[in-house]
């Protein structure tokens, strides 16, 4: 309400990042990722909705979620499924 010409709103914290490691039986070679999938929505701007999943955690600025096909590519993992809850992002003006 202060300056919202300026300042975008704020936006879901999220302190909870599974981090997953093995061996990868495909190859045989060792992996571990640390996943941001956790996020909330982020806060609107003036004249634009806001980011339905993006973590702000510490002083690492904002990370989106990395895409799940992406995920099953790079790492020996399924995803059952992955969901965004409708209208949890900041509504913009």
């Amino acid at each position: 309400a202060a300056v919202p010409d300026k300042v975008v709103a704020g936006g879901a914290r999220a302190a909870n990042m599974p981090n997953w490691a093995g061996i990868d039986e495909r190859t045989g070679e060792p992996w571990a990722a640390m996943f941001f999938n956790n996020g909330g929505g982020a806060g609107a701007a003036k004249g634009t909705d806001g980011w339905p999943i993006l973590a702000t955690l510490a002083a690492m600025g904002g990370l989106k979620s990395l895409v799940i096909e992406q995920l099953e590519l790079l790492y020996p993992l399924l995803a059952d499924s992955m969901e965004i809850e409708p209208d949890s992002m900041g509504v913009g003006e």
